[in-house]
C-alpha cells in the first residue's frame, strides 16, 4: 500500500482529521508570508506528529483508531492557531487559551503515558502494575512531561534573546508557567479516572494487532 492510499480517509473522523491537517498547512504558509516564526516552527514540528498514525499504517500495517488520529490533529491545530495571537492574550476570555490548549494536548499525553503502562503491564508475564500505580504513573507521567515542555521554551527564549530573533516558544511568566502545570496535571486526572478504559481498550487493540 501506498503511502497516498494510506491518506485516503476512510470514515469521518479521518475525513476531519485531514481537514485540519490541510488547515495546518495553511497557517504555516500564512506564518511564513507574515513573518510569524513561531507559528512556522511549531506548525512545522506538528506536521510529522499527526502523520504518525498514517506512517505506522504504511510501514508497519498498524490501522490507528481513528478518533485517535482526530485528537492529536485537533491538539496540534489549537497549539498552532495560538501564535496567531490567543497565546498573547493574558486576561478575558482569550486569557483561557492556553490553559485549553494545554488540557487538550495534555490529555493526550496522559492517555499516551496510561497505554505505556498497560502495554508493560500485559506483555509481560513478570510485570503486574495495580490500578492505583497506573493512576500515579499517569499524573507523574504528564508532570515529568509538563516540566521537560517548560524546560524547552525557557531555553528557546533564551537563545532567541541571544540571536536577537522571535522565540518560537514563549513563556509569559511564572504565573503561567504554573497554570500551564496546574491544567495539564488536571488533564491527567481526568484520563486516569474517567477515560483510562478508553486507552485501555486501544492498547488490547495494539497487543493484539502485535500478536496477530
Amino acid at each position: 500500500m501506498t503511502f497516498l492510499a494510506v491518506l485516503r480517509p476512510r470514515s469521518r473522523a479521518e475525513l476531519l482529521a485531514r481537514g485540519l491537517q490541510v488547515l495546518l498547512l495553511v497557517l504555516i504558509g500564512y506564518g511564513a508570508v507574515v513573518g510569524s516564526w513561531g507559528l512556522v516552527v511549531n506548525g512545522l514540528l506538528a506536521v510529522p506528529v499527526v502523520l504518525v498514525p498514517d506512517l505506522l499504517e504504511w510501514r508497519y500495517d498498524y490501522h490507528v483508531d481513528s478518533r485517535v488520529s482526530l485528537w492529536i490533529t485537533i491538539a496540534a491545530g489549537v497549539h498552532a492557531v495560538g501564535f496567531l495571537g490567543p497565546y498573547s492574550v493574558q486576561s478575558g476570555l482569550l486569557g483561557w487559551y492556553d490553559r485549553v490548549a494545554h488540557s487538550i494536548s495534555a490529555g493526550f499525553v496522559a492517555g499516551v503515558g496510561y497505554a505505556l503502562i498497560v502495554a508493560l503491564d500485559r506483555g509481560s508475564a513478570r510485570i503486574e502494575f495495580p490500578e492505583e500505580f497506573r493512576f500515579v504513573f499517569t499524573l507523574c507521567f504528564i508532570l515529568a512531561f509538563g516540566v521537560a515542555w517548560e524546560l524547552v521554551e525557557f531555553a528557546a527564549g533564551g537563545l532567541a534573546t541571544i540571536l536577537g530573533m522571535e522565540a518560537a516558544l514563549v513563556q509569559y511568566g511564572l504565573d503561567d508557567i504554573v497554570y500551564d502545570l496546574l491544567f495539564n496535571t488536571l488533564a491527567a486526572a481526568v484520563v486516569a479516572l474517567l477515560g483510562t478504559h478508553y486507552f485501555r481498550d486501544l492498547t488490547t487493540i495494539a497487543l493484539r494487532s502485535r500478536d496477530s
